[in-house]
């Protein structure tokens, strides 16, 4: 990795904690509102999908037969500014940046109470068959369907 590199990799992480208030208060509603939009809703559990490409978090509840309800965003690259123009560094670092951007949504998670959510809470990744469970911070794979 070059200097122009690091440098962006240090804007990246930047921009991750100056959110930080910003994201923590919006899991902290979907905690408190059991990630419901319609209270005649159960929610049986619920996938945080990241992309980095497009700088995105988006909820996902689910019933308990594992389908989704709807989404909810919860965090919009708008609040990346500039970085979302850099397209070839997060092209050619997607792995590192999914990792830091999963790690700064679990410790988000932390901090807004996630350890009192009750259902299984996932962070999970459009293109990725790996998702997070964020209680326990274990791996988990998706199941591939044909």
């Amino acid at each position: 990795m070059n200097d122009f590199d690091l440098n962006l990799l240090n804007k990246f992480v930047l921009h991750c904690n100056i959110h930080s208030e910003k994201l923590t208060s919006e899991l902290k509603k979907c905690i408190s509102s059991n990630f419901c939009i319609n209270s005649n809703n159960h929610i049986s559990s619920a996938d945080l999908e990241l992309s980095v490409s497009e700088l995105t978090l988006t909820a996902f509840p689910k019933d308990a037969s594992n389908i989704e309800l709807y989404s909810v965003n919860i965090f919009e690259s708008c609040h990346f500014g500039s970085f979302i123009v850099n397209h070839h560094f997060i092209k050619q670092n997607k792995n590192l940046l999914e990792d830091i951007f999963a790690k700064w949504i679990a410790n988000c998670w932390q901090k807004a109470g996630g350890m009192i959510y009750k259902n299984p809470v996932f962070i999970t990744s459009k293109k990725s068959s790996k998702r997070i469970e964020l209680i326990t911070n274990k791996a988990v794979f998706k199941p591939i369907v044909f």
